[in-house]
């Protein structure tokens, strides 16, 4: 009986976790942002991969190309979901920033030397 205690809490959480993906908002100029979070381990590849596809779709839908810009990602922890926040952007054919997408990671620290 002790060991289903312990098996009981794992089975709930991951029964009742879920990935959840916002709807896509304009960022600028032919930018857009969508972001996806996760409380449920082992389903990262899972949101990012809803959240390429949400993107492409949206740019699709316009006859235009999907160019990821940006992704910033939060780790999963217990007691705060993970998170991931994607920009990009739909451009036509023939646009010079419709390229191979180069990705870069946003800086989750940053460090201000102050001169005197």
């Amino acid at each position: 009986m002790q060991q289903f205690k312990y098996l009981l809490l794992p089975t709930i959480f991951a029964l009742t976790s879920c990935v959840s993906i916002s709807d896509i908002v304009p960022a600028g100029k032919d930018t857009w942002m969508v972001t996806g979070s996760n409380t449920r381990i082992g389903a990262d590849a899972t949101m990012k991969a809803e959240l390429y596809k949400k993107a492409s779709d949206y740019c699709a839908g316009q006859n235009k190309y999907f160019v990821p810009v940006s992704q910033n990602y939060i780790n999963l922890v217990i007691g705060r979901p993970g998170n991931v926040d994607l920009t990009f952007r739909c451009l036509v054919e023939g646009d010079p920033e419709l390229s191979r997408p180069i990705m870069k990671k946003i800086p989750d620290t940053s460090i201000e030397v102050i001169q005197k």
